[in-house]
């Protein structure tokens, strides 16, 4: 992660969208397991999309199939893991909106029994330039 990545987002609606992420892939992966974070500035490189930052969280706990990858984001859903009943099947539907309302989008990379990787791109600040 850099010192400092800079977006052009809501600090309560990034809140939201770090807490939710963060918290599925905690509770989906097996104690002894992994999670890791990783953020990349939006010069474009390593499949960042200039003018975007891209976080991406990633674990290796029981993963997803399609079909939970296809509907991850509706109201209500709840995978078919036996953790899925801790929720109330709303956090990725409010992370899918507050993404949009950032004007970014998410990728997600899954395989059941293998685990997930969440990338969010958020729009990078614009510098501002220094006046004198």
């Amino acid at each position: 992660m850099e010192d400092r990545a800079m977006v052009h987002a809501d600090p309560g609606i990034t809140t939201l969208i770090w807490s939710n992420i963060l918290g599925n892939a905690l509770k989906y992966t097996e104690p002894g397991g992994h999670v890791s974070v990783r953020q990349r500035s939006a010069q474009g490189a390593g499949g960042t999309q200039p003018g975007m930052v891209s976080v991406e969280i990633s674990d290796d706990g029981c993963g997803m199939t399609a079909d939970g990858i296809a509907h991850m984001f509706d109201k209500f859903y709840r995978g078919d893991t036996p953790r899925a009943s801790q929720g109330n099947g709303l956090g990725m539907a409010m992370v899918g909106r507050a993404v949009d309302l950032s004007r970014g989008f998410i990728d997600v990379d899954s395989a059941k029994g293998k685990g997930t990787t969440i990338t969010v791109h958020i729009p990078a600040a614009k510098r501002r330039a220094n006046v004198h």
